[in-house]
């Protein structure tokens, strides 16, 4: 075989392995199995090193053999150009653009123009200290930096799951730099830059290992809800910037997510891509759940489930109890480590000390969550419990 053949199978192999790996909507046709995305991100960058050194070498070689402006060049050109950019350049620098260590933050006055009372915003408190993320601001970077309690931490959010998950920004006693690389069966996968660890969101883990991250949990309220708890607490600030921004991505965002039929339609089961089939009917396929996973025990928790047994669950999980809270007047769930039904909205016990928060999955899709937790139990409002509520 000629340089240019043997240079314009690899480029073309390469280029072909990033996209079937990370382009997202290429998993509306084909589902590959976790382990070979993850092989794949393993040797991420051997394969965009050779593959633009052999696609420079075949357009060299194109060059003095064929004729670089035949429209056959050209046709390889744009295949080889489309396959490497939805592979490996638009999804993590252009689309989902990384704002760990840009993101900005205002305060509530300055922005309750911009965000309705009734928007749900992520919330993340730790000892009175509180920052908000409007779901509609942080779904385009899907992560933020953010600095709390005098903790250097980052948001990482997935709309297909609906699951903020905040991160402490540490990993082997280093700090990171995240960056979005795909979705995976309805989940986010991000990377860490320094470490070129891949990063399973909704497990809180390196992919593949048993490393996990400390976290802490994002729960949703409304923007009125959060105003009137924190009324000087921090705002992610990200409106849409540009025409990109705005009229592309989350118009495509929102098309996907919040249309009729979309994903968020708890109507129909189907999904923005459907790589997750609703095997589990023991709740409705996109209710939300409250879902804990402790000491090798997940539950998932039903808003009518809780609202049913007087806003309050206690459970024990391994030798650890758990207090699961719904606070009516701001119409929140979070989750507290111990026995505390008497917590506050703040989370603050009868001494007014602060009550460690248990990390959850807050307002998760019941389906993703099943996908991931197979075997979890599940904590769904019953007969007797409606009869008892009513007597």
């Amino acid at each position: 075989m000629t340089v240019f053949a043997i240079s314009f199978i690899i480029s073309l192999v390469c280029a072909f392995l990033g996209f079937i790996a990370f382009f997202d909507f290429i998993q509306l046709f084909f589902k590959f199995p976790r382990h070979f995305v993850y092989s794949v991100f393993n040797y991420r960058i051997p394969l965009i090193v050779m593959g633009l050194v052999s696609f420079s070498i075949a357009i060299l070689t194109g060059f003095f053999t064929i004729g670089i402006a035949t429209g056959w060049m050209a046709t390889y050109i744009g295949t080889f150009s489309f396959l490497f950019a939805n592979g490996f350049v638009l999804p993590t620098h252009v689309i989902f653009k990384s704002k760990h260590k840009s993101a900005k933050y205002t305060t509530v006055s300055e922005v309750q123009h911009e965000i309705s009372e009734k928007d749900m915003v992520l919330v993340v408190a730790i000892n009175g200290d509180a920052a908000a993320f409007p779901q509609h601001w942080i779904e385009r970077p899907h992560v933020a930096g953010l600095n709390l309690a005098g903790q250097d931490l980052v948001m990482t959010f997935c709309g297909l799951s609906n699951l903020g998950v905040v991160f402490k920004n540490e990993l082997n006693g280093k700090s990171m730099n995240l960056k979005v690389l795909a979705q995976l069966e309805h989940n986010l996968l991000i990377f860490d830059t320094h470490s070129q660890s891949l990063i399973e969101q909704v497990y809180g883990k390196v992919a593949d290992s048993n490393e996990r991250f400390e976290t802490f949990s994002a729960v949703f309220m409304t923007f009125g809800a959060y105003k009137r708890l924190y009324p000087n607490g921090k705002i992610f600030n990200n409106p849409p910037s540009n025409s990109l921004d705005e009229k592309m991505t989350r118009m495509m965002l929102n098309k996907l997510l919040y249309a009729p039929g979309g994903h968020y339609d708890e109507s129909t089961s189907k999904l923005a891509f459907p790589t997750v089939d609703y095997k589990d009917q023991r709740i409705g396929a996109k209710e939300k759940i409250y879902g804990v996973d402790l000491n090798g025990k997940q539950v998932a928790y039903t808003l009518a489930f809780i609202k049913a047994n007087e806003n309050i669950i206690t459970e024990t999980f391994g030798s650890q109890n758990v207090t699961v809270k719904y606070f009516e007047e701001y119409d929140f769930v979070d989750v507290f480590d111990g026995y505390v039904p008497n917590v506050d909205a703040y989370g603050r016990d009868e001494k007014g000390n602060y009550v460690t928060r248990v990390t959850h999955a807050n307002q998760m899709l019941w389906m993703v969550w099943a996908n991931f937790y197979p075997g979890a139990e599940v904590r769904v409002i019953t007969q007797e419990i409606v009869r008892r509520v009513a007597a």
